[in-house]
């Protein structure tokens, strides 16, 4: 019991200090996790993109493993009720719309960070800033209660793995195969070159008798 009070007492907190302009701001950042779609528009552009093509194919697989643990396994096994709903001791404005399935883990927070991980792995720069949104996207589920600090806690953290995991395993077997074709275009090579030789040798001509 105190482990749900004390979870209570951090979403308290950041519920009594909650104004119009975060409210605006926070609206905004849990819009963007909404449903993966920001993630999912993201890594279709890192696909479409030839220089960044292995960093979407990575992450694409990355947000498929954490969808399949978050979503499809995790939340139906646990079934943990929502803050909003389970704390009756007071009345909770949610400002936006609770989704129908069951709390933990946050995936908002998991789709978020194992995109994020996947780009931080291949470039710094984008990859904080991607980071950075992702942290602000977790905060607001916290903002709105509709999380609990574990939620986002181990969503993010599942987020991390399977971005790691996924963009060493795709990573690997892209250069399994760019290694593959490089040794079948230098046989191919090879043989062309023999060949080369082959109808470059002349048979000298018959001496007349």
């Amino acid at each position: 019991m105190n482990y749900f009070l004390n979870e209570f007492d951090i979403l308290d907190a950041i519920y009594d200090i909650r104004c119009t302009l975060l409210d605006y701001l926070m609206h905004f950042f849990t819009l963007l996790g909404e449903a993966g779609i920001f993630w999912i528009a993201v890594v279709i552009i890192l696909i479409a993109y030839p220089k960044t093509r292995r960093v979407g194919i990575s992450a694409a697989a990355a947000i498929l493993l954490e969808f399949l643990i978050v979503n499809v396994t995790l939340k139906p096994i646990i079934k943990r009720i929502r803050p909003c709903y389970a704390n009756t001791s007071r009345t909770i404005d949610t400002i936006v719309s609770v989704p129908n399935d069951y709390s933990f883990p946050s995936g908002h927070a998991g789709a978020s960070f194992v995109v994020s991980t996947v780009i931080a792995r291949h470039n710094l720069k984008y990859g904080l800033i991607s980071l950075a949104t992702s942290v602000l996207i977790a905060f607001s589920r916290l903002y709105f209660y509709v999380h609990y600090p574990t939620d986002v806690l181990t969503g993010a953290a599942i987020g991390v793995f399977c971005g790691i995991i996924m963009d060493k395993i795709v990573i690997a077997k892209l250069k399994q195969r760019d290694e593959r074709k490089a040794a079948e275009k230098a046989k191919a090579a090879e043989a062309d070159s023999n060949e080369n030789e082959d109808e470059a040798v002349t048979v000298p001509p018959t001496q007349a008798e």
